[in-house]
């Protein structure tokens, strides 16, 4: 059966996610996965487990979001050169499964059986980005730059 997890209150969650990404801007702190976690009283991995497998929905969109800042984040410090190259990079490869080889996307997206796989993806792909967006926008963070 498992544990139960840390969080089964939604809100409870959202407002901690909001807390950390708050302090991080008040300290002039860089928001990272292993940041979140310890603010959250949990491990990377049962982060990443919770993103993935807890049984509330709504908890998985608020880490996914706060995964996809914290995301964002890094690589637009890794662009503007304001965060080290070197230690980005990792974590951008670990945290957030980032390869060196564009072409393994290519070879992922190659591998789709149907159509309707693809379809599927791409709606969700679009609902993940509409949630972030949202995020992003309650932060004062562009996307797309503007």
């Amino acid at each position: 059966m498992g544990r139960p997890t840390v969080f089964q209150d939604a809100e409870e969650l959202k407002e901690e996610v909001n807390g950390y990404f708050k302090r991080c801007e008040e300290f002039k702190k860089v928001p990272t996965i292993s940041g979140l976690a310890v603010c959250l009283g949990i491990s990377r991995v049962t982060l990443f487990t919770y993103r993935k497998k807890h049984k509330n929905l709504e908890i998985r969109k608020i880490l996914m979001v706060a995964k996809g800042l914290i995301e964002a984040n890094q690589e637009e410090g890794l662009i503007a050169g304001t965060l080290s190259a070197a230690g980005t990079i990792f974590s951008l490869k670990n945290n957030f499964d980032w390869k060196d080889k564009p072409n393994e996307i290519e070879d992922e997206t190659k591998e789709k059986s149907t159509k309707s796989e693809l379809l599927l993806e791409i709606e969700e792909d679009e609902k993940y980005f509409a949630d972030l967006e949202k995020t992003a926008n309650k932060y004062g963070v562009s996307l797309m730059g503007d």
